[in-house]
């Protein structure tokens, strides 16, 4: 079942993403909680923020946030974009994208598109197929360079 998330669902949360981490990428990052739980609460009381979720059983199986952001070279046009979106349950995922399309094309801004991304790492082709298959079109892409911490502390 994939509904709006709630306050209560957090926890199934937190425990996925840990669970994953490791494998899609952000092994490095060093998470904080109680930061993490503080952001999705914040989009799941929010009239900008959308929260899915999709439980098989008792099981945590996906979850998708997103937010709209405007761009910045326009007064008045919005992209939506997921900020998270981890599925271990192919099933779902095409559902809870359309429930994403239909809650930004029905925000009282004006949403000119919808973005995904994929930056885990993780069947990238295989998800950007998907993607495509959706309706969606490549525009880019995304690197990472990982900076130890001296060379951290020289950029900061």
């Amino acid at each position: 079942m994939i509904r709006k998330a709630t306050y209560e669902d957090l926890l199934d949360v937190k425990d996925l993403l840990l669970r994953v981490k490791d494998d899609v990428g952000y092994g490095h990052v060093h998470i904080n909680e109680m930061c993490g739980m503080k952001a999705l609460n914040h989009l799941i009381s929010s009239k900008m923020g959308l929260v899915l979720v999709a439980y098989k059983g008792d099981e945590l199986t996906a979850v998708m946030a997103a937010t709209p952001i405007d761009y910045w070279c326009s007064e008045k046009d919005y992209y939506v974009t997921d900020m998270l979106f981890i599925s271990t349950d192919p099933h779902v995922s095409s559902r809870m994208i359309d429930m994403m399309e239909r809650w930004a094309f029905g925000l009282s801004i004006n949403v000119v598109d919808v973005t995904l991304g994929i930056s885990s790492g993780v069947k990238i082709d295989r998800t950007g197929d998907f993607y495509k298959l959706k309706g969606y079109h490549q525009i880019g892409a995304t690197f990472m360079k990982v900076l130890d911490c001296e060379q951290s502390r020289k950029v900061g």
